[in-house]
Protein backbone atom coordinates (compact mmCIF):
# COMPACT_ATOMS: atom_id res chain seq x y z
CA UNK A 1 0.00 0.00 0.00
CA UNK A 2 1.41 3.48 -0.61
CA UNK A 3 1.11 6.40 1.51
CA UNK A 4 -1.06 8.36 -0.30
CA UNK A 5 -3.33 5.14 0.11
CA UNK A 6 -2.73 5.65 4.02
CA UNK A 7 -4.36 8.50 3.82
CA UNK A 8 -6.95 7.69 2.52
CA UNK A 9 -7.55 4.76 4.86
CA UNK A 10 -7.58 7.54 7.53
CA UNK A 11 -10.59 9.01 9.39
CA UNK A 12 -10.79 12.48 7.72
CA UNK A 13 -13.07 15.00 8.80
CA UNK A 14 -12.80 18.72 6.25
CA UNK A 15 -14.48 21.88 6.70
CA UNK A 16 -13.78 25.32 5.25
CA UNK A 17 -13.55 26.75 1.81
CA UNK A 18 -10.69 29.04 -0.46
CA UNK A 19 -12.29 32.19 1.34
CA UNK A 20 -11.94 31.22 5.25
CA UNK A 21 -9.38 28.64 4.87
CA UNK A 22 -9.69 24.89 5.26
CA UNK A 23 -9.75 23.23 8.24
CA UNK A 24 -8.79 19.22 8.41
CA UNK A 25 -8.81 16.33 11.31
CA UNK A 26 -7.22 13.23 10.63
CA UNK A 27 -7.00 10.38 12.77
CA UNK A 28 -4.60 7.59 11.55
CA UNK A 29 -5.18 4.08 13.23
CA UNK A 30 -1.75 2.35 14.13
CA UNK A 31 -1.65 -0.34 11.72
CA UNK A 32 -1.01 1.35 8.73
CA UNK A 33 1.76 0.98 6.27
CA UNK A 34 3.17 4.19 7.25
CA UNK A 35 3.89 3.92 10.63
CA UNK A 36 5.59 0.66 10.11
CA UNK A 37 9.10 1.86 9.51
CA UNK A 38 9.37 4.76 11.10
CA UNK A 39 9.57 3.89 13.56
CA UNK A 40 9.34 -0.15 14.67
CA UNK A 41 9.36 0.17 17.95
CA UNK A 42 7.76 4.26 18.67
CA UNK A 43 5.64 4.76 15.60
CA UNK A 44 5.59 8.38 14.64
CA UNK A 45 3.88 10.09 11.70
CA UNK A 46 6.89 10.72 8.97
CA UNK A 47 6.77 14.39 8.03
CA UNK A 48 6.09 13.59 4.22
CA UNK A 49 2.83 12.07 5.75
CA UNK A 50 2.20 15.80 6.70
CA UNK A 51 2.88 17.20 3.51
CA UNK A 52 0.72 14.28 1.67
CA UNK A 53 -2.16 15.07 3.99
CA UNK A 54 -2.30 18.71 2.77
CA UNK A 55 -2.67 17.70 -1.21
CA UNK A 56 -5.22 14.93 -0.12
CA UNK A 57 -7.36 17.73 1.47
CA UNK A 58 -6.75 20.11 -1.56
CA UNK A 59 -7.79 17.74 -4.09
CA UNK A 60 -10.12 16.60 -2.00
CA UNK A 61 -11.46 20.15 -1.50
CA UNK A 62 -10.83 21.74 -5.15
CA UNK A 63 -12.27 18.18 -7.05
CA UNK A 64 -8.73 18.56 -8.90
CA UNK A 65 -5.79 16.34 -8.60
CA UNK A 66 -2.98 18.04 -7.37
CA UNK A 67 1.28 17.78 -7.92
CA UNK A 68 4.12 19.18 -5.48
CA UNK A 69 4.96 22.12 -7.07
CA UNK A 70 7.29 23.86 -4.45
CA UNK A 71 8.04 22.54 -0.53
CA UNK A 72 9.27 26.58 0.56
CA UNK A 73 9.27 25.82 4.32
CA UNK A 74 8.87 22.99 6.32
CA UNK A 75 8.95 22.56 10.36
CA UNK A 76 8.29 19.70 12.34
CA UNK A 77 8.18 20.43 15.89
CA UNK A 78 6.67 17.72 17.52
CA UNK A 79 6.17 13.80 17.28
CA UNK A 80 2.33 12.45 16.70
CA UNK A 81 1.67 9.28 17.58
CA UNK A 82 -0.94 6.79 16.09
CA UNK A 83 -4.14 6.84 17.40
CA UNK A 84 -4.14 10.94 18.30
CA UNK A 85 -6.26 13.12 16.01
CA UNK A 86 -4.30 15.16 13.93
CA UNK A 87 -5.41 19.12 12.77
CA UNK A 88 -4.65 20.75 9.79
CA UNK A 89 -5.47 24.62 9.02
CA UNK A 90 -4.74 25.52 5.62
CA UNK A 91 -4.59 29.07 4.46
CA UNK A 92 -4.99 29.56 1.10
CA UNK A 93 -1.94 32.27 -0.51
CA UNK A 94 -2.99 32.26 -3.89
CA UNK A 95 -4.91 29.93 -6.46
CA UNK A 96 -5.06 30.66 -9.97
CA UNK A 97 -5.98 28.26 -11.85
CA UNK A 98 -6.52 29.17 -15.61
CA UNK A 99 -3.53 31.70 -15.07
CA UNK A 100 -0.40 29.35 -13.47
CA UNK A 101 -2.33 26.23 -12.76
CA UNK A 102 -0.97 26.72 -8.91
CA UNK A 103 -1.88 26.94 -5.53
CA UNK A 104 -0.19 28.31 -2.70
CA UNK A 105 -0.53 27.21 0.92
CA UNK A 106 0.60 28.18 4.71
CA UNK A 107 -0.31 25.14 6.75
CA UNK A 108 -0.11 24.87 10.08
CA UNK A 109 -0.61 21.06 11.61
CA UNK A 110 -1.73 20.45 15.49
CA UNK A 111 -1.81 17.50 17.57
CA UNK A 112 -2.16 17.16 21.49
CA UNK A 113 -2.70 20.81 21.71
CA UNK A 114 0.78 21.61 20.41
CA UNK A 115 1.97 22.68 16.89
CA UNK A 116 3.15 19.72 15.16
CA UNK A 117 4.55 21.08 11.97
CA UNK A 118 4.38 24.49 10.06
CA UNK A 119 4.47 23.96 5.85
CA UNK A 120 4.62 26.47 3.28
CA UNK A 121 3.83 24.67 -0.08
CA UNK A 122 2.72 25.23 -3.59
CA UNK A 123 0.91 22.56 -5.76
CA UNK A 124 0.08 22.64 -9.74
CA UNK A 125 -3.04 20.87 -10.93
CA UNK A 126 -2.11 18.27 -13.14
Amino acid sequence: MSLYADIKQAEVNITGNQETGIQAEFNFPENLELFKGHFPTTPILPGVAQIEMVRFVLETVFSQKMSIKTIKKTKFSYLVRPNTPVFLNVNILSFEPEDTGQISVRVTVHADDKVAGKLNLSFLIV
